[in-house]
C-alpha cells in the first residue's frame, strides 16, 4: 500500500486550503503566479506570507463587509492580494491601497485596478522608520527605510461616497485612538487586526464609544486579534 505524502510545509498547506475552497493559484515560473487571472509578482522570500495571506482571505473571508462600497480604504496592503480579493469580490467600486514597506510590489501587481500609496498611515503626518522582515514590518528608531505618513483623518476627510477600512498594518492601527468620533464615522465598517504593542481593549472601546458595534472575527492569541466593527444603526 503506497501512504499519501502528508502536506507540512505552510505554503503547500495554504495552496490546498485555497484549492479547497474552490480557488486556485497556479505557479508559472520563479516568483510568478496566477490568481483570479491576475498575475502576481511574489519574491521567494515573501512566498509563504502571500500564501497565508491568500488561504486566510480566502478560507477564512476575515476581511469580508456586510455591505458595497464605494470606496476601501486597504491600509496594509502588503503585495496587493486584498485589494484584489476586495475587487474580484466586488466590495468596492474603489480601492485605495497604503502600503510603504512593499510599495512596489503592490503597484506592480494591483497599480492598474488600485490606487497605491507609499505611505504609511500614522497618527501624526511626517516621517517613520520601518523594519521590515519577512511580510511583517515596524515602526522603531532604527529602522532601514524612511517613509512619508499620512493621518487616517486626512484619508477619510479626503473621500465621497460611503466608505469602508480594513486595517492590517502591524501597530498602526493605534490611531484609530487618535481619531475624532466624527472622522472614524466617515467609514461604516472597519475590519482591524491588532498586534500586541498596541492597547486592544482600549481601542475596541473606544470604537464602541464612537457609535459602533464591536465583534472579534479571528483570535490567533489574547492579544492578536482581527475585530469587526460595525456602525449602529
Amino acid at each position: 500500500m503506497v501512504k499519501a505524502k502528508t502536506l507540512r510545509d505552510t505554503v503547500s498547506n495554504a495552496m490546498l486550503r485555497i484549492a479547497l475552497r474552490g480557488e486556485k493559484v497556479i505557479k508559472v515560473s520563479k516568483d510568478k503566479y496566477i490568481w483570479r487571472n491576475r498575475l502576481f509578482y511574489v519574491p521567494s522570500e515573501l512566498v509563504e506570507e502571500f500564501f497565508s495571506f491568500v488561504a486566510e482571505v480566502v478560507a477564512g473571508k476575515v476581511y469580508s463587509f456586510e455591505h458595497r462600497y464605494d470606496v476601501i480604504v486597504d491600509v496594509g496592503g502588503f503585495l496587493g492580494e486584498t485589494a484584489w480579493w476586495f475587487i474580484t469580490e466586488g466590495y468596492a467600486k474603489r480601492v485605495l491601497v497604503f502600503e510603504p514597506v512593499y510599495y512596489e510590489l503592490c503597484k506592480h501587481n494591483v497599480g492598474d485596478v488600485a490606487e497605491v500609496y507609499p505611505q504609511a498611515v500614522h497618527r501624526s503626518k511626517g516621517a517613520l522608520r520601518l523594519r521590515s522582515s519577512g511580510g511583517q514590518s515596524r515602526a522603531t528608531s532604527d529602522g532601514e527605510k524612511v517613509v512619508e505618513t499620512v493621518t487616517l483623518a486626512e484619508v477619510l476627510s479626503s473621500l465621497t461616497g460611503s466608505v469602508a477600512v480594513k486595517m492590517d498594518c502591524e501597530g498602526c492601527e493605534e490611531v484609530l485612538l487618535h481619531t475624532p468620533c466624527e472622522v472614524i464615522g466617515r467609514a461604516e465598517e472597519y475590519v482591524v487586526e491588532f498586534h500586541p504593542l498596541v492597547d486592544m481593549e482600549r481601542a475596541v472601546k473606544y470604537m464602541e464609544d464612537c457609535g459602533f458595534d464591536s465583534s472579534p472575527r479571528l483570535t490567533y492569541s489574547s492579544r492578536l486579534v482581527i475585530y469587526h466593527f460595525r456602525k449602529k444603526r
